[in-house]
């Protein structure tokens, strides 16, 4: 009966960490042209900029300082 329960536990630690994994996010900083972009100006520039215009590959972006975003990218 115990080997039974870590074979279901082992199987959904397995299965967690795989889509753990698929899900991964890089962290790109990227300058923009103009002094303190909003929200959507830092969106459209990190999509062009990383995935050719992709904009639902962009997770969410940050403003960093005067003219820098933090852009959260899906890799996978």
């Amino acid at each position: 009966m115990n080997s039974i329960v870590y074979v279901f536990l082992f199987a959904t630690l397995v299965m967690s960490f795989t889509s753990y994994v698929s899900a991964e996010v890089s962290v790109e900083p990227i300058r923009h042209p103009r002094r303190n972009p909003s929200e959507s100006e830092c969106t459209e520039t990190c999509a062009n900029s990383f995935t050719g215009g992709d904009k639902s590959r962009i997770e969410k972006v940050e403003i960093l300082r005067d003219f820098y975003c933090n852009c959260h990218i899906k890799i996978a």
